[in-house]
């Protein structure tokens, strides 16, 4: 009964905060899911897990010229716009963020604006997280342990996108949004 609780304490907190998850600047409205665009990279994509180089690197991808789906676009610490693309690495979805400079006319006026939701939250079991919302999406190679302290970003399809560091590297990952308690 007290886990049903917390969980419906987790959803009641979670679902108003969604509509902030992405600001649209066309239509000038805040939405739980994002808007879509499909630009041409201009070089090599070099890939971090959040905007900016304190996030881990899961890699470089694709060569210049290949088309690639754009989710949102945010800005780092130093104004630096970085967008968050969806990508097809050896047959795995993953969500990176990578430096809008690879990119060349994208008009960030018709994708949406991420907005940090900013809650405080522990994982409630063993969760290995994914590289988005959900089950299509590849998983990380390392399981964050029950307890573990979070950050929750953003939420979308039943995931949430959440900021935690391991052995001093920063991360941003997804996780079921069902595994984590408010803090």
């Amino acid at each position: 009964m007290k886990r049903m609780l917390i969980l419906l304490l987790v959803i009641a907190m979670l679902v108003p905060c969604a509509a902030l998850a992405y600001y649209n600047p066309t239509t000038g409205m805040s939405t739980d899911s994002p808007s879509v665009m499909y630009a041409r990279l201009n070089q090599r994509m070099a890939t971090r897990t959040g905007p900016g180089t304190q996030y881990s690197e899961p890699g470089t991808f694709y060569s210049e010229g290949t088309k690639v789906k754009l989710i949102s676009y945010t800005t780092d610490i130093n104004g630096v716009k970085w967008v968050q693309a969806e990508i097809d690495a050896n047959g795995s979805l993953m969500r990176v963020y990578t430096g809008l400079k690879r990119f060349s006319g994208v008009d960030t006026s018709k994708l949406c604006r991420e907005e940090r939701m900013n809650i405080a939250a522990a994982l409630d079991s063993n969760i290995t997280p994914a590289y988005g919302p959900g089950w299509q999406y590849a998983e990380y190679d390392f399981t964050l342990r029950k307890g573990s302290q979070v950050l929750v970003l953003d939420h979308e399809n039943g995931y949430d996108m959440c900021e935690f560091y391991v052995n001093g590297t920063l991360y941003r990952a997804w996780f079921p949004d069902c595994g984590l308690i408010p803090q």
